[in-house]
């Protein structure tokens, strides 16, 4: 019977230290859990970051082409960007007329359908700081107009082809300031 009772003990103590090594090891399991979600998430604000760098070093980029084509290049400049406005669809036009009348800065509201040649000018003549807000505020508008037409298809095929055609000619413009920095873009 003393027999029966130490093969009893001795299975509860190796049942203990069996339960305190695996609480030990899910203990440890839980802390390097707990390291990895902490480690995650301090990358993910890493990318964050990284992304956010990247798309103001896109801005300036954008920017500083913007910048050198409309005001720079005089008409060869404006020429290039009219054409790439005249692609688009009459709705889109307008559209554009109202997103670059909410730029900052313009004493007076832009009418739709006047040449780039009458308010480029306008444009070019803002304090740099207000101009580089209406190039950041016009590159989001027209890339969401532009995924709504193009991507989403939310304005009909029509407006949507006129889209395509007007962003291929802005990537041509904008290629050659990527391109060739030092050059203007040229009236296709």
């Amino acid at each position: 019977m003393e027999l029966a009772l130490n093969d009893k003990v001795s299975t509860v103590k190796l049942a203990l230290e069996l339960y305190e090594k695996v609480y030990s090891m899910t203990r440890i399991v839980v802390f390097l859990l707990l390291v990895c979600l902490v480690s995650l998430s301090i990358a993910e604000g890493d990318i964050e970051e990284r992304k956010k760098r990247q798309n103001e070093d896109g801005y300036e980029r954008n920017y500083q082409c913007f910048n050198k084509q409309l005001c720079n290049c005089g008409s060869d400049g404006y020429e290039s960007f009219q054409q790439c406005y005249d692609q688009l669809h009459p709705r889109s036009q307008k559209w554009f007329y109202r997103a670059l009348n909410k730029c900052q800065g313009l004493q007076e509201p832009i009418a739709s359908g006047n040449p780039f040649t009458d308010w480029a000018p306008k444009i070019c003549s803002l304090d740099e700081k207000v101009k580089k807000a209406c190039s950041k505020h016009m590159t989001n508008e027209i890339s969401l107009e532009l995924d709504r037409a193009i991507n989403k298809g939310k304005y009909g095929k029509d407006v949507k082809e006129k889209a395509e055609i007007a962003f291929a000619c802005l990537q041509r413009i904008f290629g050659v300031c990527h391109d060739t920095p030092d050059q203007c873009s040229k009236k296709a």
